[in-house]
């Protein structure tokens, strides 16, 4: 069966995951964005371990969207762009 391409946004290019993993470093997997959890949490999307077998399709679209405490983010010197990968259990 041939797989169909799908468009990158602009400026992207298609890589293994392996080479854009910088390092690996323990954290949360953050909390619910439907609830109010103050303003030292900020919204990040952050790809489950379940939906890596999905990403020649997906590319990350399945994303959940995660309040996560800011200065948790400042202190893994996460910047815009980066991706978030949770792995439990």
């Amino acid at each position: 069966m041939k797989e169909s391409k799908q468009t990158l946004p602009k400026g992207w290019v298609e890589t293994e995951l392996e080479e854009l993993i910088e390092f690996v470093i323990g954290g949360d997997w953050g909390k619910d964005p439907s609830k109010d959890w103050g303003s030292e949490y900020i919204e990040a999307k952050c790809i489950r371990g379940s939906e890596i077998k999905k990403w020649r399709n997906e590319k990350g679209r399945s994303a959940s969207l995660r309040m996560i405490k800011e200065n948790s983010l400042q202190k893994r010197k996460l910047q815009i762009g980066d991706i978030l990968l949770e792995i439990s259990g």
